[in-house]
């Protein structure tokens, strides 16, 4: 059995400067031979049957400043580096 905590998956960190909200956390269940399970917040007793894995997608930081005020080439450089992702709980 096992537990969550924490209101990241209900709000990412707060954007400064004009700068955008992060994107929130994304827990995920992946049960032998299931399709993964996204998990609430403050979920209690979750069967975890052996060979299970638990995925944690951590949201990151809010933004610093005006999106649309980067130059393109570090939104290019971000997306390459893998900085701009989304947890999308429907095809995970």
């Amino acid at each position: 059995m096992a537990n969550t905590a924490g209101d990241g998956l209900r709000y990412g960190a707060r954007g400064m400067m004009g700068g955008e909200d992060g994107a929130p956390h994304c827990y995920l269940l992946r049960r032998p031979d299931e399709e993964a399970q996204p998990l609430s917040s403050k979920q209690e007793g979750i069967p975890v049957p052996a060979h299970s894995c638990f995925e944690v997608h951590s949201g990151g930081g809010g933004g610093w400043g005006p999106p649309a005020e980067r130059l393109a080439a570090s939104g290019i450089r971000d997306r390459k580096d893998g900085l701009l992702t989304r947890c999308d709980k429907e095809q995970n």
